[in-house]
């Protein structure tokens, strides 16, 4: 392909695997940084651990401000673990469900999201600013087993979730009033710090 004029003298005088792209020095760097032992295997933990921790600590510190609502750290992991107690207990929800939320951004769309994510379900948060068709096409997409709302926003979702088989249920709603196939759909208490 080259005549012998063309070829250049390095090419000719070495193999290829013999050829370096780092100069010595970045190759002695590689091997220094590579020698360093680090200890990879670290004590996982969730922001949930992390926040009943911190609310064991310092319970009455306040950690939630919305608007004119607060909430403290004891107070916010009380509620969560109410809620994740219904979760588990009252809808049977385990690790890898999806549970969808939609509520308007508010203490209690906090408390929803730490209650879900403890149980270990998958959290879908629900746009409460979306047309009524989108919702509908989300929740028939997600196929959730349970869906988290605020009583402002029941007859959006009664609307969006019409075709779809949804059951609304409130907190004082037995158990026993579901059916087989159906969502529940329910709705989270508001908060009260008081």
């Amino acid at each position: 392909l080259f005549s012998e004029k063309h070829r250049m003298p390095f090419l000719t005088q070495r193999k290829l695997v013999e050829m370096r792209i780092n100069s010595k020095d970045e190759i002695a760097l590689q091997f220094e940084i590579n020698r360093q032992a680090v200890n990879m295997i670290r004590e996982q933990q969730t922001i949930i651990n992390k926040m009943i921790a911190e609310a064991a600590k310092n319970s009455s510190k306040i950690s939630v401000v919305h608007g004119d609502q607060w909430c403290t750290s004891g107070l916010l992991m009380l509620t969560v673990s109410k809620l994740r107690h219904q979760l588990c207990h009252k809808y049977n929800v385990v690790s890898g469900v999806r549970i969808c939320q939609c509520v308007v951004r508010s203490i209690e769309m906090l408390i929803g999201m730490l209650a879900i994510l403890s149980v270990g379900a998958i959290y879908v948060p629900l746009n409460p600013n979306d047309p009524i068709d989108r919702l509908a096409m989300l929740i028939e997409d997600i196929e959730p087993i349970l869906i988290l709302t605020q009583t402002e926003l029941l007859k959006k979702l009664q609307t969006a979730t019409a075709s779809l088989n949804v059951e609304i249920e409130t907190r004082t709603e037995t158990e026993s009033a579901r059916t087989g196939q159906s969502i529940p759909l329910y709705v989270l208490p508001r908060f009260n710090a008081d």
